[in-house]
């Protein structure tokens, strides 16, 4: 199976999983001059009881037809976000979680939650699709014990 299979092949014990907020794809926008669908509409309540809107962008690792998978970090939960041009309004809260297989990637000096999609999986190695969105790439580095480190956290002091 692993000889009829292409992709990167990863160690097994790099691969965490991490559950992310599905958040209807309804409620992206673009940005200020921006054509791309990566912004939000977040409700925002003053002390008078006044309403506005905040744009903002978190870390969106997927999207498909119906849902976005974000990142639950660079959200809060207890967000409102609203559909442009329109009421309707979705409670990050009430997201339904997706988990999420990934690596830990430290390319960069930190270690940094990269999602990726496992092909075929044995013992010792995975076979994963390579350049996903928000995924690796062949010569991105990335931990050999996915459970080593915390995300976020820096490789060197």
């Amino acid at each position: 199976m692993f000889e009829e299979s292409s992709g990167l092949k990863i160690p097994a014990s790099s691969v965490i999983t991490k559950d992310v907020y599905m958040i209807p794809v309804d409620y992206l926008t673009g940005g200020s001059g921006d054509s791309d669908l990566t912004h939000f509409n977040q409700v925002t309540y003053g002390n008078s009881g006044s309403t506005s809107i905040k744009q903002i962008s978190p870390i969106i690792y997927f999207t498909d037809k119906r849902f976005c998978y974000v990142d639950p970090s660079s959200i809060d939960s207890d967000a409102v976000l609203q559909k442009n041009n329109s009421k309707d309004t979705f409670s990050v809260a009430t997201a339904a979680k997706y988990t999420m297989d990934g690596v830990l990637c430290v390319s960069r000096g930190t270690a940094e939650f990269r999602r990726i999609e496992v092909i075929v999986s044995g013992d010792d190695y995975s076979i994963i699709k390579p350049d996903l969105s928000y995924g690796i790439s062949r010569y991105d580095r990335i931990l050999l014990d996915g459970h080593s480190m915390k995300e976020g956290e820096l490789i060197y002091q």
